[in-house]
């Protein structure tokens, strides 16, 4: 079962840089806390906030730049992906036709 498309990632990853709990998260999107606690892990994400600290938010813009380097994470990674399995499709998909 594929839970983590794009949409669910952007949401974790809004979520998380709100202060949520992985409790918190896994009851909003229906899912269970440990996949929330494992995407967490493998996106080398922080892990919310602690349960002694208060709660404190982000300011959006620092928000949007932690979510904007996980995409861009992401991105680099199912290129690589590509590029080892079909080079030539990597060079067409970018516009390289001199290669």
């Amino acid at each position: 079962m594929t839970v983590w498309n794009d949409d669910n990632v952007y949401l974790l990853t809004r979520l998380t840089t709100e202060g949520k709990s992985a409790a918190e998260i896994a009851a909003y999107m229906g899912i269970t806390r440990n996949m929330v606690a494992g995407k967490r892990w493998r996106m080398k994400m922080p892990s919310g906030m602690s349960r002694r600290s208060k709660k404190r938010e982000m300011s959006p813009r620092a928000a949007q730049a932690v979510i904007k380097q996980a995409v861009k994470k992401k991105r680099e990674k199912r290129l690589v992906r590509i590029a080892r399995k079909k080079p030539g499709r990597l060079c067409f998909s970018l516009g390289l036709t001199d290669i």
